[in-house]
């Protein structure tokens, strides 16, 4: 899931964006990595907790702000939802609080979708990774990152690592970021707070 944060002001819009990994973990894995999943796996799953952790982050904007949401479920492309001001906040909060994992996420197109919304060159701009670090479409989100910082120097990436797998760490490295590491539900919604916490939003609106 992506979350594009802006005011309604076109001349004065900024986002922050969010790109949310959904999908379940994939590749190798010993006892200690299942222990570890399936205690995620019970609720409040992982996935319970980062919307509502983003669905609290979304209560809790300037009125006068609108709402982007780009989806990341299945591939090979992630899917653009539009934008939604305060009349419509909740029907985004509906569609957050209904989104499932499906058959894939293209973390790499959404990143670049994030960052094609984005200035990121005039202004700050910041994206904000939730993941396992595992790209299930074949895309490269590392390189998509790099693109980033060398197009949209302003723009940075903040990752939320679930499980410290270490994957999301090239898309802070490269855009001057920042990664937290989630081991657990509460450290989950922690690593969302944290990471956050720096967005910038217009004067007004403080």
């Amino acid at each position: 899931m992506k979350l594009n944060i802006g005011t309604l002001s076109h001349e004065e819009k900024q986002y922050y964006d969010a790109v949310w990994r959904m999908n379940s973990f994939s590749g190798l894995l010993g006892q200690q990595d299942i222990h570890y999943i399936n205690h995620m796996e019970r609720e409040p799953r992982r996935i319970s907790v980062a919307k509502t952790a983003v669905s609290d982050l979304v209560r809790e904007l300037p009125r006068d702000m609108s709402v982007g949401l780009v989806t990341a479920r299945t591939c090979p492309r992630a899917d653009v939802r539009g934008f939604f001001d305060m009349g419509f906040r909740n029907a985004l909060l509906g569609q957050i609080q209904g989104l499932q994992p499906e058959g894939g996420t293209p973390l790499a197109d959404a990143i670049s979708r994030a960052g094609d919304m984005l200035d990121g060159r005039g202004r700050e701009s910041t994206i904000l990774v939730v993941t396992d670090g595992v790209e299930s479409c074949n895309g490269d989100p590392c390189a998509v990152a790099r693109r980033l910082a060398a197009t949209k120097p302003h723009l940075k990436i903040n990752v939320v690592d679930i499980g410290s797998s270490g994957g999301g760490t090239c898309l802070a490295t490269a855009t001057g970021g920042q990664v937290f590491t989630a081991n657990s539900v509460s450290s989950l919604k922690l690593g969302i707070d944290r990471a956050t916490q720096n967005v910038q939003v217009p004067a007004h609106c403080r």
